[in-house]
């Protein structure tokens, strides 16, 4: 008897996993297929900067300041150190992205130095709508040139404003 117990106890049976790795496999495919493939765009932003120019200092000309606030569908734009507003628009009006860059464009000729913008949007303003005022703000729009001179050279732009720069949320 002993030695037919020891055979039986050698002779143990193999797990069949086959239907587990045909279920995960499944699993895998139906996970792939209910996932939401999103593009993300890339922005080219800095962290906020704070100043370290002594309050003493005088410029020979004001800096421009730009500051582009975003609030419930309608654009602010403030210039100076002693916020002034300069225009008003609204994002729901035909081409008002247009107008902005135009204006901006023209702001930024008047000031050939100053090549940083911050763009301030409330916390109601939809991703999109701030993606849009970022464009707006770097593009030059269409049939416009940008030439500025710098160190004695005429130089060409590709940009409005480079440094842009997004105001952290309150």
């Amino acid at each position: 008897m002993l030695k037919l117990r020891s055979r039986e106890e050698q002779k143990m049976e193999r797990l069949n996993l086959v239907p587990i790795m045909d279920a995960v496999f499944i699993f895998i495919f139906f996970l792939l297929f209910s996932a939401q493939f999103i593009k993300i765009y890339q922005l080219e932003t800095q962290a906020p900067i704070i100043s370290t120019i002594p309050s003493d200092k005088k410029f020979d000309k004001e800096p421009l300041s730009l500051k582009v606030k975003v609030s419930n569908r309608k654009i602010d734009v403030f210039t100076g150190v002693i916020s002034k507003n300069e225009f008003s628009l609204y994002l729901d009006e035909e081409n008002s992205l247009n107008t902005l860059s135009q204006k901006l464009l023209e702001l930024r000729k008047g000031h050939p130095d100053d090549d940083e913008a911050i763009v301030a949007p409330d916390i109601s303003v939809t991703y999109k709508d701030i993606i849009q005022v970022i464009e707006a703000v770097q593009k030059i729009p269409d049939g416009a040139e940008l030439t500025i001179e710098k160190d004695g050279k005429m130089k060409s732009l590709k940009k409005i404003f480079s440094n842009v720069v997004l105001e952290p949320l309150e």
